[in-house]
């Protein structure tokens, strides 16, 4: 760019990141179809989990697993995080060697590459017997991920898909645990436009992706968060993935 300024010192250069953001967030069926397949892989190895889980396992000796199996069903894992227990408070977590114990929360947050395009879900679980604690806050998020899902259609601005879920959780007296965006579109990178926030104000597009991912974190306890991913129509958001369980699984 140095170097053009040099030859022609009156041209003006500008982000085309914005031009390269819009031609990426709305998928065509093509797509969208290589979406659905990436979305099939992670709710198969989400299912392959709950079978799976073993007294004395570690987070890192899960994460193996999910991503073995990603892999035997043509998907290229893409990250892979674990938290058992407490460690599902922090929403960046680290996976370690923590072990799992009977009755402690698990929640996974996984996805994997098909074809060059990504799935993204997170699941929450318990190891034995769900407490009123579990089930309730498990509640919490799942009505405020569907608040979020209700308000996400073409048109609307994705700071209003965003508030919908909040409101959720702000009113039930969490809002402070609820930090971070509620979702960030998806396609050839797990993150890209549109991010599902308050500070988007620009109306989803027809075919743009995403993913809606309420979560609450209480440090010293435990966190749950549930993610699906969508595509945006006139009527509403299409799911790529199998339906949020209802009530907390306990496996």
């Amino acid at each position: 760019v140095l170097e053009i300024q040099s030859v022609i010192p009156a041209a003006l250069f500008k982000p085309g990141s914005g031009v390269i953001a819009e031609l990426m967030g709305c998928k065509d069926e093509a797509e969208l179809e290589l979406m659905r397949k990436a979305g099939a892989i992670a709710d198969t190895t989400f299912e392959r989990v709950k079978s799976n889980l073993r007294e004395g396992m570690t987070e890192i000796d899960l994460q193996h697993f999910i991503e073995d199996q990603m892999r035997s069903m043509g998907g290229v894992p893409a990250f892979c995080s674990v938290c058992f227990g407490k460690s599902s408070a922090e929403s960046h977590h680290v996976n370690d060697l923590t072990t799992l114990e009977k009755d402690m929360l698990v929640l996974v947050d996984f996805g994997c590459k098909y074809e060059g395009y990504h799935s993204d879900i997170t699941r929450v679980m318990v190891f034995g017997k769900a407490t009123d604690r579990h089930k309730e806050l498990y509640e919490l998020i799942y009505n405020a991920h569907h608040a979020s899902l209700r308000a996400a259609k073409v048109g609307v601005a994705p700071s209003e898909v965003d508030a919908a879920g909040r409101a959720v959780i702000a009113n039930a007296g969490y809002g402070e645990f609820f930090n971070h965006r509620t979702g960030h579109g998806i396609g050839l990178q797990v993150h890209e436009d549109p991010y599902i926030s308050s500070a988007n104000h620009e109306p989803l597009k027809n075919a743009n992706c995403f993913s809606i991912e309420p979560g609450i974190y209480l440090a010293g306890e435990g966190g749950v968060r549930l993610e699906n991913l969508y595509y945006a129509v006139e009527d509403g958001a299409v799911s790529f993935n199998a339906a949020i369980p209802e009530s907390i699984p306990e496996v």
